[in-house]
């Protein structure tokens, strides 16, 4: 009965561990879940400046849209249209600013 006994008391003891085991894991699960969301952040996705991102990672590419084939502009033999400016134009309308712009100093 003696043997009984200790056994027993030494799974309790074994289960306490387990249990002790169990939480700390689930913390340190956490805890890399935290430190991987910070590792994705760069200046595309946070607050943080572009001169932080890192110079090995690859940029995104800019459009996810596949290349057609053909080639860009209008038909062939087509000339297009478009206004051409006259020499004597009916009316002519002027764009002021109100008032004349501070000088800017560069230094």
């Amino acid at each position: 009965m003696r043997v009984i006994a200790d056994l027993q008391a030494e799974v309790a003891a074994m289960r306490a561990q387990l249990a002790t085991k169990d939480s700390r894991i689930a913390e340190q699960h956490a805890e890399i879940a935290g430190l991987k969301r910070r590792l994705a952040l760069d200046s595309s996705n946070s607050s943080k400046p572009p001169s932080s991102d890192s110079p090995f990672r690859k940029p995104m590419p800019r459009s996810q849209r596949e290349a057609s084939g053909r080639a860009p502009g209008g038909q062939a033999g087509h000339d297009g249209s478009n206004l051409e400016p006259v020499a004597d134009p009916d009316h002519v309308i002027e764009h002021r600013p109100p008032i004349p712009a501070p000088a800017v100093d560069s230094h």
